[in-house]
């Protein structure tokens, strides 16, 4: 006899938290356009508000780079949670966007090759993988490095129009190809 209202009050509080955890989850993917900077065409999509400005200097630092060193800026677009936009170092002509990623450095390096300068990246770390950007169009080659404290760092070099552009840093294997896969102008 007292089975039968039990039962009805537990299927009844089953029936209503299942909803609200659905319509919690839904809300998770639930993408919005939010503009970043208003009347700048600067419109981002995402389920954080939040995420709008833990990196807003990062636009900054890629203006900078196009209006002192005359090259279009290679953007980072996919940015992981825990990575944190840094700084930004100009100096005679070679850019350095620096980034934190869970207490390590990632350093994007972007100069223009003028036609009578000459530069050289020397390097102990091995082809690793080659990972297909289709905003750029190329094969991008990976290359990685284990580092004397077991610690893995991935890099990858591009030259173009003039320009060349050099990513590096101490990260999980397909982070960086994450990255790496979407970077665009």
């Amino acid at each position: 006899y007292m089975h039968r209202p039990a039962f009805v009050a537990l299927l009844v509080v089953l029936i209503i938290g299942g909803t609200s955890v659905g319509t919690s989850a839904k809300k998770a993917y639930n993408y919005r356009m939010r503009e970043r900077d208003v009347g700048k065409s600067d419109i981002v999509w995402n389920n954080d508000e939040y995420v709008l400005l833990k990196n807003g200097d990062i636009n900054k630092a890629y203006k900078k780079i196009e209006d002192e060193l005359g090259i279009k800026a290679l953007k980072i677009s996919v940015v992981p949670l825990e990575m944190k936009y840094d700084r930004l170092e100009i100096r005679e002509g070679i850019a350095t966007i620096k980034f934190l990623f869970n207490g390590q450095l990632l350093c994007f390096i972007q100069a223009k090759n003028d036609i009578a300068s000459s530069n050289n990246v020397v390097s102990d770390r091995k082809v690793n993988s080659e990972i297909y950007n289709i905003w750029l169009d190329k094969q991008i080659t990976i290359e990685r490095n284990k580092l004397s404290d077991d610690q893995i760092e991935y890099s990858m070099y591009l030259s173009i129009n003039g320009a060349y552009y050099y990513l590096y840093g101490i990260m999980e294997e397909k982070e960086f190809e994450d990255i790496v896969s979407e970077l665009r102008f």
